[in-house]
């Protein structure tokens, strides 16, 4: 909200990790300097957010475009719109 865009604006390093108050890792984290190195590689990754259980991404390509079509918003199919990188073999990047 204005706090985080407030604080972008005082920021000049080229990444930032904005954590919510509520959302916590709940295991060790090590993955961290390949998703910046796949975003340094791919300017379509603008930000990257962690999954939880309200966006489950194992859920969410089946979901998401039954949403979109209800609310009769044009969109390509969501598995076309996936992004893999070299840097993190395995995840997808998914548009949210």
């Amino acid at each position: 909200g204005f706090a985080v865009r407030a604080a972008l604006e005082l920021v000049q390093t080229p990444y930032v990790c904005i954590m919510q108050h509520d959302r916590t890792f709940m295991r060790p984290c090590d993955f961290v300097l390949r998703l910046i190195n796949a975003m340094a590689a791919d300017e379509r990754l603008k930000m990257v957010g962690m999954p939880t259980t309200t966006n489950d991404p194992s859920r969410y390509l089946q979901t998401a475009g039954t949403k979109l079509g209800e609310m009769k918003v044009p969109h390509p199919r969501l598995e076309s719109t996936i992004l893999t990188s070299p840097e993190c073999p395995g995840l997808r990047f998914m548009p949210m």
